[in-house]
């Protein structure tokens, strides 16, 4: 998460503050332009700050954001360095190269740039969810569970925050510990229909599949364009060892709008069609729908790639999948 632009009432301070002595400067319309985010006009007039005198810091930075918030994130790193150069100490110009090198992938790079910030500003709650997500990408679950409860601890008590501290107990293998933290999300904001969304999959891998069933549903009123939902519903409805809770007509239906709101690219909604599918007998199509999410294995973490295998496998050799 990167330091955001400067609030609306920030920024007309600082043009408030600007037109005390005058004219607003280049940097005060900037600032202004950031945030109405005219990410172009704000790059220029923070060239123009830059240009009269290249020692500004707060001209780099903020030119910085105005190039990540339009996608350039080779130009913000470039800004933050230069900004970092005339003051090493800059906790947010830290922060907001992080937010630069995880648009780039650059994941040990956000890593180090979020370290440095802690320790310049130790209780900044966004430091630690910055790094959370960073060690996440990584594979590091533990390390970034750590941080995700240091930014709870500081305050950062945010439905966002529970979410993404479930995502990681759930890909840990913790479902119970994911389900209480989607809990707290859903307290919270109780219209979000992603928390409702995993917390589904964390029941499910527990075994409460009645309770995933709901709460996939609920996934749906609250937002119709949630495909993972429809597929988290196909998933359960074709691959129950419950006999009676499998329905194979309504799962390849499900899997089928799952796939069309994710246009037919993502490997797990094309899963779930794979298996509905088989369950209902239509294996030449479930071998075309799991061959095709295997094409996209790099989606997939290296034990998932494994077992999307084997599924194939029982495809091709007329087997439904159990689970």
């Amino acid at each position: 998460m990167t330091a955001k632009p400067p609030t609306r009432s920030l920024a007309f301070l600082l043009l408030l503050v600007a037109g005390c002595g005058g004219k607003p400067g280049p940097v005060e319309l900037g600032t202004a332009a950031l945030e109405r985010q005219d990410y172009a006009a704000a790059i220029a007039y923070f060239d123009r700050a830059i240009q009269a005198n290249s020692q500004d810091v707060t001209a780099w930075l903020r030119r910085g954001q105005a190039y990540s918030a339009q996608g350039d994130a080779k130009g913000a790193v470039a800004s933050y360095n230069e900004a970092l150069k005339l003051d090493a100490n800059n906790a947010e110009a830290y922060l907001s190269r992080a937010f630069a090198h995880r648009q780039l992938k650059e994941f040990p790079q956000a890593i180090a740039d979020c370290t440095a910030a802690l320790a310049i500003a130790p209780d900044n709650a966004a430091g630690y969810v910055s790094r959370a997500i960073a060690y996440h990408e990584t594979g590091a679950h533990a390390k970034a569970i750590a941080d995700y409860t240091e930014a709870l601890a500081r305050g950062r008590k945010e439905a966002s925050v529970y979410v993404s501290r479930g995502i990681a107990y759930h890909e840990a293998g913790e479902y119970a510990k994911a389900v209480a933290d989607y809990d707290e999300a859903i307290g919270l904001e109780p219209t979000n229909s992603g928390a409702y969304n995993n917390r589904a999959m964390s029941q499910r891998k527990q075994g409460e599949l009645a309770a995933a069933v709901a709460d996939y549903e609920t996934a749906i009123k609250l937002d119709r364009t949630s495909g993972y939902a429809y597929s988290g519903l196909a998933w359960i409805w074709a691959t129950a060892t419950d006999a009676g809770t499998r329905d194979g007509k309504k799962a390849v239906s499900y899997a089928q709008k799952g796939c069309e709101l994710t246009e037919w690219t993502h490997p797990y909604n094309l899963n779930a069609l794979a298996a509905a599918y088989a369950e209902v007998g239509r294996f030449d199509q479930a071998v075309r729908w799991q061959q095709k999410a295997l094409s996209y294995a790099d989606s997939f973490p290296p034990a998932e790639a494994e077992k999307a295998r084997f599924r194939l496998k029982l495809y091709q050799a007329g087997q439904p999948y159990r689970e």
